[in-house]
């Protein structure tokens, strides 16, 4: 009885272990069937990591060439504005001394003509200068204290609103000025006047000047030139241009009964 016990266990064992090697069998069936299948699975992943690595790196490249032509579009264009300003400020330079330059011959032009129409109105207006002065009173010592002056109208036309002022000055230098004379004013000065005066060389305007301060007659005696000095101002027939004459006589002890022309090359013009 032992003996069929044991071979009935041992006839069982059997069986278990033909199930457990066949189990054993089908696991490794099932492992050669699922490593093709995974290892079909990881290369589909790898090509599609692959394929999104090549979509990466051209879009990567891409941007790359889109950042480079902004890069050289910016070089140029900033190289463009600096030459283009460069340009620009030269010609602005360039334009600014053409303009000069025609300004300047513009003005000239201009000068050259006032001088032209000045000088043709000097030679056909009217030209008042003296004619001759005289002394017509003395003091106790014999020093002229009134100068008779004489005028004529030496130019082409008619000589309007003329005013003559002047005095007798004493100087021990260059001949003095009379202070109320001003070759630069811009209206004729309040004071008694002539309204005409003829081109004509036989009709005179006359006038007598005293002196501007009669103490300084008595400086004669130190040294000192005794003057008649004045100035004219008149319109011509236009009544716009006011004429300008100077006037300076000086009195010589040796021939006292006349005054004559100072020579001082910036005194006794008409203008």
């Amino acid at each position: 009885m032992p003996s069929s016990e044991g071979s009935t266990n041992q006839i069982k064992e059997k069986p278990q272990k033909h199930l457990t090697d066949d189990q054993h069998n089908e696991t490794k069936e099932q492992g050669r069937v699922t490593q093709p299948v995974a290892s079909i699975a990881g290369r589909s992943e790898l090509q599609n990591r692959e394929s999104e690595s090549g979509q990466t790196n051209r879009y990567a490249q891409i941007r790359q060439c889109y950042d480079g032509v902004k890069r050289w579009a910016r070089i140029v264009t900033k190289d463009f504005r600096h030459r283009s300003y460069r340009a620009t400020f030269f010609l602005e330079v360039l334009g600014f001394l053409v303009l000069s330059f025609y300004a300047w011959e513009a003005y000239k032009q201009k000068v050259e003509m006032a001088k032209s129409v000045e000088q043709q109105v000097l030679s056909n207006g009217p030209l008042i200068y003296p004619n001759g002065a005289a002394p017509t009173g003395f003091t106790a010592d014999h020093i002229p204290n009134k100068v008779h002056v004489i005028f004529h109208n030496y130019g082409k036309s008619l000589a309007l609103t003329i005013v003559a002022i002047g005095h007798i000055m004493m100087s021990g230098k260059s001949p003095p000025r009379d202070p109320n004379c001003d070759p630069d004013v811009t209206s004729l000065p309040k004071g008694a006047y002539i309204d005409a005066l003829e081109a004509d060389p036989t009709k005179s305007l006359e006038k007598d000047w005293l002196p501007l301060n009669e103490k300084e007659l008595s400086e004669d005696n130190r040294g000192q030139t005794l003057y008649a000095v004045g100035c004219v101002y008149y319109y011509g027939i236009d009544r716009t241009h006011i004429f300008y004459t100077d006037v300076c006589v000086l009195w010589d002890p040796t021939k006292p009964q006349v005054f004559q022309t100072c020579n001082d090359p910036a005194r006794s013009y008409a203008r």
